[in-house]
């Protein structure tokens, strides 16, 4: 395991900017927006599982969004399946939503636009 962004090694005022700054690094080009205006706390790391890869994300409350700029910008085809351990989350992906509570599944595809919405402090496996 290892860990790829965790916000509790900043000062609070510089959390949410380094969250917002790694996600789409991590993971494919995407925007990230907080949901409140506490302190932001977030944590994920990193699974290799032979060709798989397991991400667990820990974070407060926010949206990530990702548009068809940004698909051209970088695509990695990936399929992405999440299972909600906590919390509340909407996915939205061509025209369809899901909305999530602790022990659904849902998936969406990196090559069209799609937003995940984390209305509470949520965990997910991705």
């Amino acid at each position: 395991m290892s860990v790829v962004i965790d916000t509790g090694e900043v000062p609070p005022g510089e959390r949410f900017d380094l969250w917002a700054d790694a996600t789409p690094r991590v993971f494919e080009p995407l925007a990230v927006a907080p949901r409140g205006d506490t302190p932001f706390e977030g944590r994920v790391a990193r699974h290799p599982l032979g060709p798989l890869t397991l991400y667990r994300l820990r974070a407060d409350p926010s949206r990530v969004t990702r548009t068809r700029a940004m698909i051209g910008a970088s695509d990695p085809e990936w399929v992405q399946v999440s299972l909600l351990l906590a919390g509340r989350c909407v996915v939205e992906q061509d025209g369809r939503q899901s909305v999530l509570s602790a022990g659904d599944f849902a998936s969406w595809a990196s090559s069209r636009p799609y937003a995940v919405d984390a209305h509470t402090q949520h965990d997910l496996l991705v």
